[in-house]
């Protein structure tokens, strides 16, 4: 039940609260059955690594970048060139799901696709001002799919 799990967490872990939106594990094993998965963060590897656990999915589906290791940061649209290169993708076999119109700058700046869910700071009217291509939430995200 995604409310005891949230609460099991919150009290493991009351400095920094981590929580899934629901749909998130569905989108996750759906798109890892056929594409390759990736996060671009600014955590370390360890702290990304015991989040992933708490909610039983495997890092091994993702290729973690480091925008530490990498001296930038989103939205500098250079953070993708790495996973560009590491895995000999062209710019259009990429999408970047992301929630804020940064995230939608960051894909537009680097030439990749992107599709903004509503599960953060911007609104429908916020991605459709920016042009952006947008979902509601993951549940429908997975219709993308």
């Amino acid at each position: 039940d995604y409310n005891k799990l949230l609460e099991k967490l919150q009290g493991e872990n009351k400095s920094e609260q981590i929580y899934l939106f629901p749909g998130a594990i569905d989108a996750i094993k759906l798109l890892g059955k056929s594409h390759l998965l990736g996060i671009v963060t600014g955590r370390n590897s360890e702290s990304v690594k015991e989040h992933f656990s708490n909610f039983g999915i495997a890092l091994e589906l993702f290729k973690v970048i480091r925008t530490g290791d990498l001296e930038i940061a989103k939205p500098d649209p250079r953070v993708f060139v790495n996973i560009l290169t590491e895995f000999n993708l062209a710019k259009n076999q990429v999408v970047y799901i992301g929630d804020t119109v940064i995230d939608f700058n960051c894909a537009k700046q680097a030439g990749i696709n992107f599709v903004g869910v509503l599960t953060g700071s911007a609104d429908e009217n916020d991605f459709k001002e920016a042009g952006a291509k947008f979902v509601k939430d993951l549940k429908e995200f997975q219709l993308l799919f």
